[in-house]
């Protein structure tokens, strides 16, 4: 089965075929290298399903989108859907600095939105930890140099094959793939 995922960002689509292949099906994550515009809202949901609409209207087959955020509870549950935003202005290491408090109840979350023309579907991975001191990890990996899953003392970055586990878009990719292999399978 093919599954087209709209995203500039490599790792996702990585992630989205590790997913995959952890579950053992035959799904081939077709890459389609294009930006959606994303609106700005706290409300991630409303944000997922706009994008996943949007990317639906561009290739005009079933599409699947996916957002990853930081949720500080003491901050109000920001940044949220604005975490991208948050991220290019304050960078890492910033980043670090203003959330790693001791007391703060971070959650990520990671949803997948999926749209076939007709329906919107989402699909949702969480785990709760905290933010890193100081960022860890390549570059490339943004979020997951920062965020230290609860029960850990490492970072996602850091972690290896072990994140497989746990990682928040694995968990719901792996949410994603199993839908579809339902909807096939009947």
């Amino acid at each position: 089965m093919k599954v087209y995922f709209m995203s500039k960002n490599k790792r996702k689509i990585q992630d989205a075929q590790k997913a995959s292949n952890l579950l053992k099906l035959e799904m081939e994550v077709l890459h389609v290298d294009y930006d959606v515009e994303e609106i700005q809202s706290k409300d991630d949901k409303k944000l997922i399903k706009d994008k996943v609409i949007k990317a639906f209207r561009v290739i005009r087959r079933p599409v699947c989108v996916e957002q990853t955020g930081i949720y500080i509870k003491e901050f109000g549950n920001l940044p949220g859907g604005l975490t991208s935003i948050v991220w290019d202005n304050l960078g890492a290491e910033n980043f670090c600095r203003f959330f790693s408090r001791e007391k703060n109840t971070v959650l990520m979350k990671s949803i997948v939105g999926y749209c076939d023309g007709k329906n919107v579907k989402v699909f949702l991975g969480e785990c709760y930890g905290s933010i890193a001191k100081e960022p860890t990890g390549i570059r490339e990996d943004r979020l997951d140099r920062i965020f230290i899953p609860k029960g850990y003392s490492n970072t996602f970055a850091d972690l290896g094959e072990e994140k497989n586990n746990i990682s928040t878009r694995i968990i719901a990719f792996k949410k994603f793939f199993k839908y579809l292999e339902g909807e096939v399978n009947e």
